[in-house]
């Protein structure tokens, strides 16, 4: 079975759900009032009659397993994740796939992250983890509390899928919209982002065409040119109109201002934690408050189907997680791509498996197995560096000490070659993800080092700094 195909595939759904001119809808956006903060999303499929989904409390200190969408979808013996990592903090999530693949969502610090579809190429670089978007937004909400470490993370990722680009937020009122262009993380925020609105267009050509319009100045009328472009518009429109309505309400509105076919809204209320939704199936608008002490729970997640009766507090309808309540979304999902003869032959056929294997399969993937030597980080790794050159790949013996704490790691490289027991500075390990540098006394030059933690152990690359080639380590526990 060809994995390329998986990615075609699957994009089928994303066709299925919000390409054609008329659904690509989906909206984020900051409001900011006398009130608060309020971060506010809808998702907008309008050749679908409804979207399942699951909001979900996610507890911190837990560890957690990170595959691409190939590796997720494989269903051989042996796919290893891509990344481990252990949640710093709680969040609530909404779901439309499963647990741990997310739609959007925001932590208990604050920081929220939604998605919006966008036709982008993600990097692609097998040196860095390599994360289903789904998933990475998981990740961004496990480990982060600023936009500024969003943005930062984001280059050190490959990130796969179908095309997204994401609206981020934090408790501060600081937003951006990160796109992936050839490759590259593109980054709007600051001064370069004077409207907090994140629709499915360029932001870029959204702001053009915002200054051609006659409430800012220019001359065009809203009668809509691009079916993507005004929606941005009269969100900046609305927005600007804010006085003192209540902003919930005022918020629930815009969405409905923006876009026909909305299936779900979220509006979250930053400062008082408070969480309010409906969807397109239950018009009543619930709400529940996010309360630090759902996030430590010795008993795990917590979950709620997105279509439970209202109006009012649902924060007592939330239930243990439950596997098959769980399964049911991505079960349909997993339908709905297969519908197609084709690629029903290559995901279920070409694999021997049935739907709900396939389903069940990736379910159990995203399961940690239980307590075991992720959580120790200090100790010695050993295993190898590969090392380009003009005569070939160059395999050279490499050790790795590390001392401390997670958080307050120290340590030391040796190759026996250059780099000689060469003290590790500028050391980070945050979320997986270990960064350090190392100045070779003879050369003078500076090594940049990014390596990731893996169940066997860790990968990732060296650089000298301002040069394109790269090393490649491969390390596993020796003590």
């Amino acid at each position: 079975m060809s994995f390329r195909k998986c990615i075609v595939v699957v994009m089928l759904f994303t066709v299925a759900m919000v390409s054609t001119h008329e659904v690509q809808g989906c909206t984020s956006f900051m409001l900011r009032t006398k009130q608060g903060l309020f971060f506010v999303h809808s998702l907008n499929q309008g050749n679908v009659p409804s979207v399942q989904g699951m909001i979900f409390f996610n507890q911190r200190n837990v560890w957690k397993k990170g595959f691409s969408w190939e590796n997720l979808v494989k269903m051989h013996d042996g796919v290893e994740p891509s990344l481990i990592w252990k949640s710093k903090y709680g969040s609530v999530t909404f779901n439309p796939f499963a647990k741990e693949l997310i739609d959007g969502g925001m932590n208990e610090a604050g920081l929220y992250i939604w998605e919006m579809n966008f036709n982008t190429k993600y990097p692609d670089d097998p040196q860095k983890p390599k994360l289903f978007q789904c998933q990475w937004m998981q990740y961004v909400l496990d480990n982060f509390k600023t936009v500024e470490e969003v943005i930062d993370n984001a280059h050190r990722m490959s990130i796969d899928g179908w095309g997204w680009h994401y609206f981020v937020a934090d408790a501060s009122g600081k937003t951006a919209i990160i796109d992936f262009i050839d490759g590259n993380p593109f980054v709007y925020t600051g001064d370069a982002m004077p409207v907090p609105i994140c629709c499915n267009a360029p932001y870029s050509e959204n702001l053009r065409w915002l200054r051609f319009h006659e409430e800012f100045g220019g001359e065009l009328s809203f009668d809509p040119l691009f079916k993507e472009i005004p929606r941005f518009i009269t969100g900046a429109v609305l927005m600007g109109e804010f006085a003192d309505q209540d902003p919930v309400e005022y918020s629930f509105n815009m969405l409905e201002a923006m876009s026909k076919n909305v299936r779900w809204s979220v509006v979250i209320d930053v400062s008082r934690m408070k969480v309010y939704f409906n969807t397109n199936l239950n018009k009543d608008i619930r709400h529940f408050t996010m309360d630090k002490k759902d996030f430590g729970r010795k008993q795990g997640l917590l979950m709620l189907d997105i279509d439970c009766p209202g109006p009012g507090d649902v924060r007592k309808e939330f239930t243990g997680y439950d596997v098959e309540l769980d399964r049911r979304p991505l079960k349909s999902i997993i339908e709905l791509i297969c519908s197609d003869d084709e690629y029903r032959e290559s995901i279920l056929q070409g694999q021997a498996f049935s739907i709900d294997e396939v389903v069940r399969s990736i379910s159990e993937k995203l399961e940690w197995p239980g307590p075991d030597e992720a959580e120790r980080i200090a100790g010695e790794w050993t295993g190898k560096m590969i090392f380009p050159t003009d005569q070939g790949d160059q395999e050279i013996a490499t050790a790795l000490v590390l001392k401390g704490e997670n958080d307050r790691l120290s340590g030391t490289m040796n190759d026996g070659t250059v780099i000689m027991n060469l003290t590790l500075t500028n050391t980070a390990y945050r979320g997986g993800i270990l960064t350090f540098t190392l100045k070779v006394p003879e050369s003078k030059d500076l090594v940049f080092c990014q390596l990731y933690r893996t169940l066997e152990g860790w990968k990732g690359y060296g650089e000298v700094w301002g040069q394109r080639q790269k090393a490649s380590f491969y390390l596993s526990r020796s003590d």
